[in-house]
């Protein structure tokens, strides 16, 4: 065998021995599959952190339904905004799956009800803004998020500023006359 030969099966065999141990390495380098369940109305923004770093290391846009993306497998604090409130926690990516459940909101029925001669115009601010108006002599119904609102409301060439609790199932306001 000529030492040219003899070269070219040496780089051959170093090659193959490379080859061979660097392949467990990369066989180790898994994803897990985060499937993220926003089943509020609305987009979701998620940032995750890892550790103890408050540098998001992933932000996750989840629309309402399934979104579903690889992630690197580790240990991760998470923080989102959704029905009015923030929601913080941890969420273990395991080598192959992960879950986050986003909860639908819990909503409030309120009926507005108008007796007076003039349009009435409502703003509600708490958890979501809500901008209303209702014609005279009108029912409007309306479903907010549950939580504590300020209002302004103005009819008859009146302005009230106040406060209402929308926490149950179903309200009735109603406004009247001039």
């Amino acid at each position: 065998m000529s030492k040219q030969s003899m070269r070219l099966l040496s780089l051959l065999i170093l090659f193959v021995f490379v080859f061979a141990a660097a392949t467990p390495a990369l066989a180790a380098v898994t994803v897990s599959k985060l499937t993220v369940e926003n089943k509020t109305t609305k987009r979701v923004d998620i940032v995750l952190t890892l550790g103890t770093s408050d540098t998001p290391v992933y932000t996750i846009y989840a629309n309402p339904g399934r979104t579903q993306l690889d992630l690197k497998p580790g240990t991760y604090r998470y923080k989102y905004t959704a029905c009015g409130q923030e929601f913080t926690g941890t969420l273990k990516a395991k080598s192959s799956k992960a879950k986050l459940k986003i909860a639908a909101c819990k909503t409030s029925n309120i009926v507005i009800i108008n007796r007076s001669s003039t349009t009435l115009f409502i703003s509600l601010y708490g958890p979501e803004t809500y901008n209303v108006s209702v014609p005279s002599e009108s029912v409007y119904r309306l479903v907010v998020i549950r939580g504590d609102y300020r209002y302004t409301a103005t009819w008859c060439g009146n302005t009230k500023n106040s406060s209402i609790s929308a926490k149950a199932k179903a309200y009735r306001w109603m406004f009247w006359g001039c």
